[in-house]
């Protein structure tokens, strides 16, 4: 999974706690990302990588989410976004599937 903002990506982790590694070449060095159940958001953050476009650079991000956040059933998916400088809209969206609870 890829677009024009993330690449490489490689995600482990299990029952509410995630590591994604990856690329990202994002305006400013800065990335948003967000993880929902499907109804709400659990954890919300931003990410602060070294340099910014047009050049890629290498991030982790580290996830944990509390054992009362966690859903029954369903699946956990996490969203990076950038967020547009001129109108605050998210661009360059990409949803990873992080984990299923049954």
């Amino acid at each position: 999974m890829e677009n024009n903002a993330f690449r490489n990506l490689r995600l482990q982790g299990e029952k509410g706690h995630y590591t994604l590694m990856g690329e990202a070449r994002v305006l400013e060095g800065n990335f948003r990302y967000a993880v929902s159940d499907g109804h709400d958001y659990l954890v919300e953050g931003s990410v602060q990588v070294q340099g910014g476009a047009p050049e890629w650079a290498a991030f982790t991000l580290k996830l944990s989410i509390p054992d009362e956040k966690l859903p029954r059933k369903g699946t956990l998916t996490l969203e990076l976004f950038e967020i547009s400088p001129k109108d605050g809209s998210r661009q360059n969206e990409l949803i990873i599937p992080l984990d299923t609870f049954q």
